[in-house]
């Protein structure tokens, strides 16, 4: 059983209020909700929502996780979070020989696709040296050619030989790690591990920004051409915790720490108008009924102390308190997992 909580009049108010105050970067953010997953339903991901890269390739990065596909010990749904696990087991064959590690990779590739707007994850990370988990997007269509030349996006990424780092980085034809001219920057952020904290994606015709909890730290302004510039395409997002490789396995990966989850709490796309953004046997239809920007929804389970609403971060730029059923004031942190 649900039940409904709407507050329009008194975020009707807030907003006046922190109009003078709001951080940069919520400040300007979209304001209709046109995606998102919850992970309310125990199980695999939704099929709906989500699909699953495979293999073992390597990636590109020599990489060295086999990406397993509707396997719950690598990604399944339990107690309101997606848990993405890398694991150490010898089961399958990669690139190198017999696989070390299994994980997973999830993409809305062929179900879900946007073209600007405002991207944010609520997650908490994997530590352990040599992995390396990533929230980002990639072209649905290589409209300017292979990659990098129609675009990454990286919206976060943390390798485990820096734990208390998270990088923000975009590549495209001309600026790219293999030429040593991609465009990012870092953050340092603590309990990585420990506490969620909310990437953010802030992305227009003219430029886009990233952030952690509401704080930009990082813009990339858009150049002619879509050698600099291909970021005028429909991106899909993907989740995934790769072990080792070029990156991340710089300086090798500890085996003592498996298995080790990205925990994912919702992820959620807003848009200036009312786009679907979805992309369905060749057709759009609309995702989910659309809420007024003017109302909050707070949801409670019965039975549950879980409550779930809508993140206040996009009127003030935090995301560490939410309101019970008689209004009351409370951290927004969920319980912990055993």
């Amino acid at each position: 059983m649900i039940a409904y909580f709407r507050i329009g009049t008194w975020v009707a108010a807030a907003l006046a209020a922190l109009s003078l105050s709001l951080p940069a970067f919520a400040a300007e953010n979209p304001s209709v909700l046109v995606w998102s997953d919850e992970f309310e339903t125990p199980g695999l991901p939704d099929p709906g929502h989500w699909n699953w890269d495979t293999g073992g390739s390597g990636n590109g990065n020599q990489e060295g996780q086999y990406y397993t596909r509707a396997r719950p010990a690598n990604a399944h749904v339990d107690s309101g979070y997606l848990q993405v696990t890398a694991r150490r087991e010898d089961t399958l064959t990669c690139w190198y020989g017999p696989c070390k590690f299994t994980s997973a990779r999830l993409v809305t590739r062929g179900l879900a696709t946007w073209t600007y707007g405002k991207v944010e994850v609520r997650a908490r990370l994997p530590t352990g040296k040599g992995l390396w988990p990533a929230i980002w997007m990639l072209p649905q269509d290589n409209a300017y050619g292979n990659w990098p030349n129609s675009g990454e996006i990286d919206i976060m990424e943390n390798v485990g030989f820096e734990p208390g780092i998270v990088h923000g980085t975009v590549h495209t034809q001309d600026y790219n790690h293999l030429l040593n001219t991609q465009r990012g920057a870092t953050l340092a952020v603590d309990n990585l591990g420990e506490v969620f904290h909310v990437y953010g994606l802030e992305w227009g015709p003219d430029s886009l920004s990233m952030a952690v909890d509401g704080r930009r730290y990082f813009s990339f302004a858009r150049e002619t051409g879509s050698a600099k510039w291909p970021f005028d395409k429909p991106f899909y997002l993907l989740v995934n915790i790769a072990v080792g490789g070029s990156w991340g396995g710089q300086q090798g990966v500890d085996t003592t720490v498996f298995p080790q989850s990205m925990l994912i709490d919702w992820v959620r796309v807003y848009q200036a108008s009312p786009q679907t953004g979805l992309r369905d046997a060749g057709s759009q239809r609309e995702s989910r009924p659309r809420r007024s920007a003017g109302d909050a929804l707070f949801i409670q389970r019965a039975g549950s102390p879980k409550i779930r609403h809508r993140s206040l971060s996009a009127f003030t730029g935090e995301d560490s308190m939410a309101r019970d059923a008689r209004g009351r004031l409370f951290p927004a942190e969920k319980p912990s997992l055993p």
